[in-house]
């Protein structure tokens, strides 16, 4: 048979991708999923204005001053100690929202998605997508490899199968890639209303 090797890899990937592209699309609905939790999380959002007023009192003795901080630098709430170096910053945080009957101290129930996308970098996502348009881009390569055969076997369904397989599954990974792209903007406009780098 001619062209073995190729069409045996051309065969996988007819089998694998589309599966493959079916778990890249959860991955990047996943995505859009939580960038819109992110945004209208109203506990988290309450939680970073604490965090800020907290902050410009400490900083300045003034509730009204900075208003903004970097997302990154909440990490550096559990370093702030208190007098008796047994509380931080991070506990009092936690006491002012319990004192306050706040609900939003359960902002993690109202953010399934973006714990379970934090797992799962977009660059990988997007590594994913490069890799399927490689594979189809050797499948086109064999395609075109098996058309220049003069003489076929009758029985070869080689090229009944896959030109249309390809042309659908091109299309199936530009919509992918087309969705992941808009994912990508939706997260720079995310990081843009947070005052973060995308």
């Amino acid at each position: 048979v001619a062209f073995l090797p190729e069409r045996l890899d051309a065969w996988i990937v007819q089998r694998r991708l589309p599966t493959q592209l079916e778990e890249v699309r959860d991955m990047v609905e996943l995505h859009v999923k939580a960038c819109f939790e992110l945004k209208q999380c109203s506990g988290f959002l309450e939680i970073l204005s604490i965090v800020r007023d907290v902050g410009n009192l400490l900083n300045h003795g003034q509730k009204s001053g900075t208003n903004a901080f970097r997302l990154g630098s909440l990490i550096r709430i559990a370093d702030t100690k208190s007098v008796n170096r047994h509380t931080n910053l991070a506990h009092y945080i936690v006491k002012v929202l319990l004192d306050n009957n706040s609900n939003a101290i359960r902002f993690m129930e109202e953010l399934p998605c973006v714990f379970a996308a934090a797992s799962i970098p977009l660059a990988t996502v997007l590594e994913e997508i490069a890799t399927a348009e490689q594979h189809l881009q050797l499948m086109q390569t064999c395609i075109d490899a098996v058309q220049t055969i003069e003489e076929r076997d009758e029985n070869d369904l080689f090229l009944d199968i896959m030109p249309p397989f390809y042309q659908e599954a091109t299309q199936n990974v530009r919509g992918l890639k087309a969705y992941a792209q808009k994912c990508q903007e939706l997260y720079g406009l995310l990081c843009d209303d947070f005052g973060e780098d995308a």
